[in-house]
């Protein structure tokens, strides 16, 4: 395990392969695992960056409260400045997408391209949003087991429930024991985040957006904004896949991001 330290908390990362960086950033709940296929499989072409969002996996707790993305996004750049890399091709997925606007609109000079995986750059829906902070207070006080249930609906979509049920088990029992508090806070972050629709045109570099067919965590006209907005932006759909998609299609996922970055 690597660590780098921040001052008052700790990011864990892992590092592998060697040519252009390819920084991974997982989703909300989860940790880089998330991202482990890819990461392994990249590796042979690429330097791939795999980090634990803080708060999340083995990533330490921000001493304060009311945690912002645009915080968040800032954690990674003293981590890229140790690690003397320059520019990344930064890969999110969720909360790990909406992390990569933020750091690409405050430093673009040190993003190479963006792929996007079901995530928003607009603020959270209305009617979403309710029952969206309802389940984070709920894993807060200790009851994820109240909402497994539906975080696996909208994570997995049902092809992945039938076909890859250990799968579906193997990251039910992590969630049982996620970081609370971390996650907690960093879910507060995303669903009170800002909108960044105005300034989406300030993104000269090259996106990927990538959508699970079936996510419905994130609505589809959210990838569509993405992609329409985005200057130099393209939309590709993982079919039999809900919110998790890199997960639930990972030799797929990972061709598209390999032949995107190729491209550019």
């Amino acid at each position: 395990m690597s660590y780098f330290d921040l001052g008052t908390f700790q990011l864990h990362y892992e590092i592998e392969g060697e040519g252009q960086p390819v920084l991974l950033s997982h989703s909300l709940v989860c940790d880089l695992e998330m991202f482990a296929f890819q990461a392994d499989k990249l590796s042979d072409e690429f330097l791939t960056l795999n980090v634990d969002t803080r708060g999340h996996g083995h990533s330490g707790l921000a001493p304060h409260e009311k945690w912002t993305l645009e915080e968040m996004a800032e954690d990674f750049l003293p981590l890229l400045d140790s690690l003397k890399i320059e520019k990344v091709h930064w890969v999110g997925l969720s909360m790990g997408g909406m992390l990569g606007l933020r750091f690409a609109l405050a430093h673009p000079e040190r993003v190479a391209s963006l792929v996007l995986m079901d995530t928003s750059a607009q603020s959270e829906p209305p009617e979403m949003h309710g029952a969206y902070v309802q389940m984070a207070q709920a894993v807060r006080a200790g009851q994820i087991d109240k909402i497994m249930d539906r975080l696996l609906a909208l994570f997995f979509s049902p092809e992945t429930r039938e076909k890859k049920p250990e799968l579906v088990e193997h990251w039910r029992q992590k969630f049982q024991n996620i970081p609370v508090e971390g996650v907690y806070q960093a879910a507060l972050a995303v669903f009170n985040r800002s909108d960044l629709s105005e300034r989406l045109k300030e993104i000269a570099v090259p996106s990927l957006i990538v959508r699970g067919e079936h996510d419905r965590a994130r609505l589809p006209q959210e990838s569509q904004f993405l992609a329409e907005q985005l200057p130099r932006a393209e939309l590709k759909t993982v079919p039999a896949a809900a919110h998790l998609s890199a997960l639930e299609q990972p030799e797929l996922t990972t061709q598209m991001i390999r032949d995107f970055i190729q491209k550019v």
